[in-house]
């Protein structure tokens, strides 16, 4: 399905305030009401009423399935947000709570959209857990040929553990802001955007984050999807709503440049970079409550 096959139509729905002695109205549009998988849908909410101008709302970082990033209301509207999801299927969004003078005076929403793959049938993020290459067809050996390899793997086996040893007799371990801040660096060094390469940079550049959590907030999800992976990081208590939300929005835009054909330019691949930094050492501060489970099995 190409971006032109989007049908721009849009669902709304009311509410109105049971709260005594509140007198306000609310109506939630999305737009459009079916849209691409990771591409985002504009939430709008327009109050009327003697307390519309009293009115908050306080955006979530997420909501249910939804990253948010809210945004300049239009003109008729009062607040207004940009959701993404990489849920495929007709999926609801949540309604949220407008309040009047710090009281809950009603509830925007639920409201529904379609979701659809950008290759429907073809690939389902939600689905990927990884590379596989092609497995070929095992070879037929001598028992000749067969010993003698066994006994090249087992002597390389002895001088690969000696020469373990010997490193992590001098070398401490590096703490997981060190290792991810040292990758970065790396990917910084490399030539893969001017080479054009940015699918590989941004593969790269995710795998070095959910590596850094993973070892700094002791997850072990190496196989998740980002969708599974972020709902594993919204149970540490150490990695908090802000950085919850940066990661989130991170991870997700990089899965647009993996999964759906997106190509930044070298300036967002310079940002996404900067970015990644900002969150490693913006968050060396946590002390984990134990050792990290992912960094004891590396």
């Amino acid at each position: 399905m190409s971006g032109s096959d989007v049908v721009s139509e849009k669902v709304s729905v009311e509410a109105r305030s049971t709260l005594e002695g509140v007198d306000l109205s609310a109506t939630v549009t999305a737009s459009p009401s079916r849209v691409e998988v990771g591409l985002p849908v504009r939430v709008s909410i327009s109050l009327s009423g003697n307390d519309a101008d009293s009115a908050e709302i306080a955006w979530p970082a997420e909501l249910g399935t939804f990253s948010v990033r809210p945004v300049e209301p239009r003109e008729g509207e009062r607040f207004a947000a940009e959701l993404v999801t990489f849920d495929a299927g007709t999926v609801e969004i949540p309604a949220v709570a407008v309040t009047v003078a710090g009281r809950e005076a009603l509830q925007a929403g639920p409201l529904a959209i379609e979701s659809r793959s950008l290759r429907e049938g073809e690939f389902d993020p939600a689905k990927f857990h990884g590379i596989r290459g092609e497995i070929a067809e095992p070879a037929t050996w001598s028992p000749v040929a067969v010993a003698a390899i066994a006994a090249a793997a087992v002597g390389a086996a002895a001088a690969g553990w000696f020469l373990l040893r010997r490193r992590a007799a001098v070398a401490a371990p590096l703490a997981p802001h060190e290792w991810a801040l040292g990758e970065l660096d790396r990917l910084a060094g490399g030539d893969l955007v001017r080479r054009g390469e940015v699918h590989g940079f941004f593969v790269r550049l995710s795998d070095i984050v959910r590596g850094y959590v993973e070892r700094r907030f002791g997850l072990d999800a190496p196989d998740r999807t980002t969708r599974e992976f972020l709902e594993e990081a919204r149970r540490s208590p150490l990695l908090g709503e802000e950085r919850r939300a940066v990661l989130a929005g991170f991870l997700r835009e990089a899965d647009l440049v993996k999964f759906a054909g997106a190509r930044p330019d070298a300036a967002r691949c310079d940002d996404a970079l900067a970015l990644a930094r900002e969150f490693v050492i913006g968050s060396i501060a946590a002390e984990p409550r134990e050792p990290a489970k992912a960094e004891a099995s590396r």
